[in-house]
C-alpha cells in the first residue's frame, strides 16, 4: 500500500419522498444541495460510492418510490458533470414500508413479537412463513424499486442478499482499499404507527444467513462499517445485547451508520479497556418535525466521510453539512457547527490498527496456485447461501399424488430438469420434498427468481450480481454436491418478439449450459401455467381427489379417525377443492367448530380476515393491476373474473357471456385472463376411446384465487353478483315463487351437469346465510321455497348424492323460525337421498324423525313407502305394517301399487309372488305408473332364471322415453350380465349404456352399481385386450374404493391389469395419464405383501 490511501463515502438517509408539500419545496432545496456537492468535491476529490440509510419515501407507495427514482438520476446527471460515477448502497427504514392492515392476525401477533416467541424459529427459517412474508410483502414496493434501479444506469454493487429485505453484505473496493458493508434491516417489525422506540429486533439469524464466520470476513477488508436505519436505543435490550456481543463486538466494525433520528450526532465509546465503538447518525436529507405548537421545523443534511490508512494509521474524517437560512432567506449548506470541527469543516475519527489479511492489491505478486473461476477470497465464501431454500418434509404429503411423485423422481434421475406448473396453493413445495425424501440423502436446495427472466445472458449476469461472483463460479458451487436447483415463478406463454427465442426455449437453453456444467444439479423449472413448445418433460400439478384428501386428512397431525369416514372427506373436498392450502387452513378450523359447523359454513368463501395475508404477493399484485385498471378491456376482465367467482365449479363461457346484460364478456377477456393464471380451463373427457373428446370447457378460478377475491370485494358488490347468478340459475322469476327451471338448466333430469348443480347449490346456501337473520323477509321465504323444489328437482333426477349434500347443509342453517314444512320436506329428501346411496340405517333416522309430522296425505303416503322400503330387506313384518298403513290412504294411486308390491314380495310363496307382481307391473303400466311398473319389472327379471323372460321384462324399462336413470341404469347392468354369463358379446350401444352409467355413478356412487358396472366394463376391455380404458377405469374405481376403506377390491383388478400389460408396449403404457398410479399400486400392493409373508 502506498503512503496514503482513502474511500470516500457520501452518506444520505431520509429523503421521506411523498412528504406533505415535499413537491413544494424539494426544488429549492436540490439547487443548494447540488451546489454544495460540487463545492465539497473540489476540496475533496471524487467520491467512491454513495450510502443511503433508509427512509426514501413516506409511506412505502409505488409512486413514491416512482420520484425517488426520478431525484436519484438527476443526483447520478449531476455526478457525471462532476466527473464521477459513484457506486449505490442502500437499505429500507421504516418510512419505505407500505403498512399492511393492522386489523389483521398476522401483524397483531408481530406486535407482540417479544411475547410471542413461538414463532421465532419458523419465521427465520421459513421463506414462506406467514409472519415472514407478511414482513416482506410490506417492503414489495421498495424491493421493486431496487430492482428498478439497475435499469436506470445508477451502478448498484453486488452483495449477498440476507433473510429481510435489505440485509446485505459486500466489500466495495477503490484501486488501493476496500471498505467492507453489513447493512442490516432494522425496521421490519415496526408495521404500524406505533411508538417503537426500545422495541424493534435485529436478530444474530440476519447475520448468520450472509455469513457465518463475519468477523473473517471483517478481517479480510481495511475498513469495515455496519448499517441500519434505526440507532440502538430503538432496539430491544436484548438485541442491545445481541448487537454488542454478536453482531458488533468491539474491534469487528470501524463505525455504526444510521438515520431515522433526522439530526446529526456521533459518539465514540469505549468499556473497561476495550476498544472503542464508534457511530455517526446522519440528518436528513429532507426532514420536517412538527412541535406541540403546531410549528414545524425543517431539517436538511448530509455527512461525507473519508476512510483513510497511512503508514501512520487509520483515521476517519467526516464533513457534517447542514442547510442553513440566511435572515434574509436564502438557503445555502454549511458545516454543521454542533461538531468540533477542524478547519471548521470535518473532524476526525481515529481508529485502531488493522492487520488486513488476503486482499488483492497493486502490489500481489503473481499466482503460482491453480486457476479457479474465483479468487482465493470469493472461494472461502458460500457463495450460494442467498438461494438457500429450505423445503420442509410434510407428512401428510407423502403419501398423496404418488404417481406424480414416481414420474418427477424419473425425470429428475434421467433427464435431471423438468417443467412443474403449479397454481397458487398447491402446496408445490410439499411436492418437490416429497420427492426429494425419496432419495437416500436429501439434497441441498436453492432457489432462484426467475419472474424477471428474459434471455440467459442477462439473466446469467444478473444471477453472477446477486451473488457477488462469476457466473462460473456459481456453477463451480453449485457441483460441489449433489443439490437441486429451482427456477422459481418463469414467466410462460408469451408471445416473442420477431426473431427471438420464446422464454420457454431460452431458459431451456441456459437449463443445458448448468446441466452441462453441474453432472450432480438436478433442475425444476417452476411456473404457474403451462410452457408451450417445452422439450423438458411436463409435470403438472392439480389439486388433490377425495381419496388423496383422505390419506392427508388421515395423515395430518390434525387429521383423526373421525376425519376420514366418506361424510367427512365429502365435506372437507367440498369445501377446499383439494387445494393443499384450504385443507390446512379447514384442519385449523376444525380445532375450534365441529365437523357440522364447518359443514353448513359457506365453503365458497375464504376463511380467516379480511386481509387474507395468505395470498402470494404475485397474486395480490395481478389482481391490484387489473382493479385499478381504467382500460376498458382490462376492466371488461376484471368484470368476468369477478362474475366467475359465484360459480365454485366454474361456468360455460356462452353461459356468462351475457351476464352483465347489454355489456358482454368477449373471448379474449377468458384468454387475458388465463394469460394471467388467474383462471384454468377444464374439460370434461368421456372414457372409450384413447383420444377421449371434450364435450365441455368450463372456465374454474381456482379456489385460493377465489378465496382472496371474495375478501377484497364489498358486500354489496357480492350481493349484486350473487342476485344475478340466481336469475340465471333458477330463472328471472324465482322471488316470485317460480319453479320453471332455464330451458338449459333441468335439475331434475339425470343429464344435469354435476358443476351446474353443485353452482346452484353453492349459491342458494350462500343466499340464505345473507338473509337467514330475518325469517320472514321476503328474500328469506323465498329461497327456503326455493331449497325444497331444488332438493325435490335433485332426487328426481338421481342426483342423490348432491341432493343429500345439499339437504344437509341447507336444513343445517335453519332456524326455529323458519318454515317447519320446508324443513320436514327437505328432511324427507335428504332421507329419500341416503337410502338410494345404500345409507339405509340414516335414512331410517331421517324418516323417523319426520314420521309424525302432519304432512298432507299424498306426502305421507310417500314417507310410509319410503319407511317400508327401508325396512323390505331387515325387517320384513315392519316394512308390510308401512305399506299396509300407505294401502289405507290410496290403493289405487301408483303408490298404492307400490305398497301392494312390498306386501307381495313379503307375504306371498314363490309362485304365488311372481303371479301377483306380473298382475300389478301391468296393471301399472296400464294406468301409466311408470316408475311402479319398472319397480316390479326389475324385481321380475332379478328373480327369473330365463333370458328370454329377463330382455322382454327390461325391454319395457328401457324402451320407455323419459328420464328415470336410476331404473333405466339396473337394467343396462341387468342385460349386460347376462348377455356376460351366457358368453354373448355386448353390442356397442350396449356397452356405450354401461361407459354412461359409468359415468353417472361415479357422481353418485350407488356402491352396489357402481361395483357391478365396473365388473361388467372391466370384463368388456379384458376381452377387448384395451389396456387403456382398463387404466381408466381402475382409476377411478380405486379412488372410490379407497374412499369407502375398500382396498383389498383392487387386489384381483391389479393382477389381471398387469397380465394384460405384459403385451402392451413399455412406452405407450408410461405416456397414459394414469399409468404412474396404476404403477404406484402395483408397488403398494407388492410391498403390502411383503409384509404379510414377513410377518
Amino acid at each position: 500500500m502506498t503512503d496514503f490511501s482513502s474511500f470516500k463515502l457520501l452518506h444520505l438517509s431520509d429523503l421521506h419522498a411523498g412528504m406533505h408539500s415535499q413537491k413544494l419545496l424539494w426544488p429549492n432545496v436540490k439547487e443548494v444541495f447540488f451546489e454544495d456537492l460540487k463545492t465539497l468535491a473540489i476540496g475533496t476529490g471524487p467520491w467512491d460510492a454513495v450510502l443511503f440509510s433508509g427512509d426514501f419515501a413516506q409511506k412505502g407507495a409505488k409512486d413514491e418510490f416512482d420520484e425517488v427514482v426520478s431525484r436519484l438520476q438527476e443526483l447520478w446527471g449531476h455526478f457525471k458533470k462532476m466527473g464521477f460515477r459513484p457506486s449505490l448502497i442502500c437499505i429500507p427504514g421504516n418510512h419505505d414500508i407500505e403498512r399492511p392492515d393492522g386489523k389483521s392476525p398476522t401483524v397483531k401477533v408481530l406486535k407482540r413479537w417479544f411475547e410471542n416467541s413461538d414463532i421465532w424459529e419458523d419465521f427465520f427459517s421459513e421463506p414462506v412463513d406467514p409472519y415472514r412474508r407478511t414482513v416482506v410483502e410490506s417492503l414489495s414496493n421498495y424491493n421493486r424499486f431496487i430492482s428498478e434501479l439497475a435499469s436506470t444506469g445508477i451502478p448498484l454493487l453486488n452483495s449477498v442478499s440476507g433473510l429481510m429485505p435489505g440485509d446485505q453484505l459486500l466489500a466495495v473496493r477503490n484501486d488501493k482499499v476496500s471498505l467492507g458493508v453489513l447493512g442490516l434491516n432494522s425496521t421490519w417489525l415496526q408495521l404500524s404507527g406505533d411508538d417503537y422506540k426500545g422495541k424493534l429486533a435485529l436478530d444474530h439469524r440476519q447475520v448468520h444467513a450472509l455469513s457465518p464466520s463475519l468477523g473473517n470476513w471483517c478481517g479480510e477488508n481495511h475498513f469495515n462499517i455496519v448499517v441500519t436505519h434505526h440507532p440502538l436505543d430503538w432496539l430491544h435490550q436484548e438485541h442491545v445485547r445481541t448487537w454488542n456481543s454478536e453482531i458488533s463486538p468491539p474491534g469487528r466494525f470501524d463505525l455504526h451508520l444510521f438515520g431515522h433520528m433526522h439530526e446529526p450526532f456521533s459518539e465514540t465509546v469505549g468499556i473497561s479497556g476495550a476498544l472503542a465503538r464508534a457511530s455517526m447518525q446522519a440528518p436528513s436529507l429532507f426532514g420536517m418535525e412538527t412541535f406541540s405548537d403546531n410549528k414545524a421545523a425543517r431539517i436538511h443534511g448530509y455527512n461525507l466521510l473519508s476512510f483513510e490508512a497511512s503508514n501512520e494509521g487509520r483515521q476517519i474524517r467526516i464533513w457534517p453539512r447542514r442547510l442553513l437560512t440566511h435572515k434574509s432567506g436564502q438557503h445555502r449548506f454549511v458545516a454543521e457547527t454542533e461538531f468540533l470541527l477542524e478547519d471548521d469543516k470535518f473532524f476526525r475519527i481515529p481508529l485502531a490498527p488493522r492487520t488486513v489479511s488476503a486482499v488483492l492489491s497493486a502490489e500481489t505478486a503473481p499466482s503460482t496456485e491453480t486457476f479457479e473461476a474465483e479468487s482465493e477470497q470469493q472461494t472461502g465464501r458460500d457463495v450460494l447461501a442467498p438461494l438457500n431454500y429450505h423445503l420442509t418434509t410434510s407428512q401428510s404429503h407423502l403419501r398423496v399424488r404418488l404417481g406424480e411423485q414416481q414420474q418427477c423422481a424419473e425425470h429428475l434421475d434421467g433427464e435431471r430438469a423438468l417443467w412443474l406448473t403449479s397454481e397458487w396453493g398447491l402446496g408445490s413445495d410439499e411436492f418437490i420434498a416429497s420427492v426429494l425424501s425419496r432419495s437416500a440423502s436429501f439434497p441441498r436446495v436453492y432457489r432462484l427468481d426467475a419472474s424477471e427472466y428474459s434471455n440467459k445472458d442477462e439473466y446469467s449476469a444478473a444471477v453472477a450480481r446477486k451473488l457477488g461472483c462469476s457466473f462460473a463460479g456459481f456453477c463451480d458451487a453449485l457441483e460441489t454436491e449433489a443439490s437441486l436447483l429451482i427456477l422459481d415463478d418463469i414467466t410462460t406463454g408469451i408471445d416473442p418478439s420477431p426473431g427471438t427465442l420464446t422464454i420457454e426455449q431460452d431458459i431451456e437453453s441456459f437449463v443445458n449450459v448448468i446441466r452441462d456444467a453441474c453432472p450432480k444439479l438436478r433442475i425444476v423449472l417452476r411456473a404457474l401455467r403451462k410452457p408451450s413448445g417445452n422439450t423438458l418433460p411436463l409435470l403438472v400439478l392439480a389439486p388433490l381427489d377425495e381419496a388423496d384428501v383422505k390419506l392427508y386428512v388421515g395423515d395430518h397431525e390434525r387429521g383423526d379417525s373421525k376425519l376420514t369416514t366418506i361424510e367427512a372427506i365429502a365435506i372437507l373436498f367440498r369445501h377446499t377443492d383439494g387445494y393443499p392450502s384450504r385443507l390446512e387452513a379447514r384442519l385449523k378450523e376444525l380445532a375450534v367448530v365441529s365437523l357440522e359447523e364447518l359443514s353448513s359454513g359457506d365453503g365458497d368463501a375464504a376463511s380467516g380476515d379480511k386481509g387474507h395475508a395468505d395470498a402470494p404477493a404475485a397474486l395480490k399484485y395481478v389482481l391490484g393491476e387489473l382493479s385499478s385498471a381504467t382500460e376498458k378491456a382490462s376492466r371488461r376482465m376484471f368484470d368476468m373474473l369477478q362474475t366467475l367467482i359465484v360459480f365454485p365449479q366454474g361456468a360455460e363461457f356462452g353461459r356468462i357471456k351475457r351476464f352483465n346484460g347489454v355489456h358482454p364478456f368477449h373471448p379474449s377477456d377468458a384468454l387475458g385472463l388465463m394469460d394471467r393464471a388467474l383462471i384454468t380451463v377444464s374439460e370434461t373427457p368421456d372414457m372409450g376411446g384413447p383420444d377421449g373428446s371434450a364435450s365441455q370447457k368450463i372456465l374454474v378460478v381456482p379456489r385460493p384465487i377465489r378465496d382472496y377475491l371474495r375478501t377484497q370485494l364489498a358486500e354489496e358488490r357480492l350481493d349484486s353478483l350473487n342476485m344475478r347468478a340466481a336469475a340465471l340459475l333458477f330463472g328471472p322469476d324465482w322471488m316470485a315463487g317460480s319453479k320453471d327451471w332455464p330451458t338449459h338448466l333441468d335439475y331434475s333430469s339425470s343429464k344435469c351437469g354435476n358443476a351446474d348443480i353443485a353452482n346452484a347449490s353453492a349459491l342458494l346456501i350462500r343466499l340464505f346465510r345473507i338473509h337467514r337473520e330475518r325469517p320472514q323477509s321476503r328474500e328469506s321465504i323465498a329461497i327456503v321455497s326455493l331449497a325444497a323444489s331444488f332438493a325435490a328437482a335433485l332426487s328426481s333426477g338421481a342426483h342423490f348424492t348432491s341432493c343429500a349434500n345439499f339437504c344437509r347443509d341447507f336444513i343445517a342453517l335453519m332456524g326455529p323460525d323458519d318454515n317447519e314444512e320446508k324443513r320436514a320436506h327437505l328432511i324427507r329428501q335428504q332421507a329419500y337421498a341416503m337410502r338410494m346411496l345404500g345409507e339405509s340405517e340414516r335414512a331410517k333416522e331421517l324418516y323417523e324423525e319426520i314420521e309424525d309430522f302432519p304432512f298432507t296425505k299424498d306426502t305421507r303416503q310417500h314417507l310410509l313407502i319410503e319407511l317400508a322400503l327401508c325396512y323390505k330387506a331387515s325387517d320384513g313384518p315392519r316394512a308390510m305394517r308401512y305399506a299396509g298403513e300407505a294401502l289405507k290412504i290410496n290403493r289405487h294411486n301408483s303408490l298404492g301399487f307400490q305398497a301392494q308390491s312390498i306386501i307381495a314380495e313379503q307375504a306371498l310363496a314363490d309362485h304365488e309372488r311372481t303371479r301377483k307382481l306380473i298382475e300389478l307391473e301391468k296393471a301399472a303400466r296400464r294406468k301409466r305408473f311408470f316408475i311402479v311398473a319398472d319397480n316390479i319389472a326389475l324385481i321380475l327379471a332379478e328373480q327369473t332364471e330365463s333370458d328370454d323372460e329377463a330382455s322382454a321384462l327390461l325391454a319395457n324399462v328401457l324402451g320407455r322415453r323419459g328420464d328415470s336413470f336410476y331404473n333405466q341404469g339396473r337394467a343396462v347392468l341387468e342385460l349386460a350380465e347376462r348377455k356376460i354369463d351366457a358368453g354373448t358379446p355386448l353390442s356397442h350401444q350396449e356397452v356405450t349404456q354401461l361407459i354412461g352409467c359409468y359415468q353417472f355413478l361415479l357422481n353418485e356412487r350407488v356402491p352396489w352399481m357402481l361395483n357391478k358396472c365396473h365388473k361388467l366394463l372391466w370384463h368388456v376391455f379384458s376381452e377387448r385386450r384395451d389396456w387403456f380404458n382398463l387404466l381408466t377405469l381402475f382409476r377411478y374405481s380405486s379412488m372410490i374404493w379407497r374412499l369407502r376403506g375398500e382396498e383389498y377390491r383392487e387386489e384381483d383388478y391389479l393382477m389381471g391389469l398387469r397380465r394384460i400389460l405384459e403385451g402392451a408396449p413399455v412406452a405407450h403404457v408410461r405416456q397414459h395419464k394414469v399409468s404412474h398410479y396404476y404403477l404406484c399400486e402395483i408397488g403398494s400392493s407388492q410391498r403390502h405383501a411383503e409384509n404379510r409373508l414377513g410377518a
